[in-house]
């Protein structure tokens, strides 16, 4: 059979270990989060905000109709604060004000 017979073109890397693509994936995610901090702390990142917190506070009386909360457990949720809850949270994304990225030290 030809080297691409099973989809493979190339030479295919085996030497590379599951903890250092474990390690790679990490610093994938602190990167992109990194760079999600700073463009949430930009104009348009902050308009997102305010767009999401108001949209999470319009959406609080669709999502209570939701029949998780006709369960017992889900009238506690309700009777708890479940909207107070939402709301909070909308006001929290809406007034996060991420602290100023560090640059990463070699």
């Amino acid at each position: 059979m030809p080297p691409d017979a099973y989809g493979y073109r190339g030479d295919v890397q085996g030497s590379s270990s599951v903890s250092d693509r474990l390690h790679d994936v990490a610093d994938a995610v602190g990167e992109r989060a990194e760079q999600a901090k700073v463009w949430l702390d930009s104009p348009a990142g902050r308009r997102t905000r305010t767009v999401a917190a108001r949209a999470m506070v319009l959406a609080v009386p669709i999502v209570l109709k939701h029949p998780f909360f006709k369960t017992p457990v889900g009238r506690i949720v309700e009777v708890a604060g479940g909207v107070a809850l939402v709301v909070k949270v909308a006001d929290a994304i809406r007034d996060w004000e991420p602290a100023p990225a560090t640059p990463p030290v070699d």
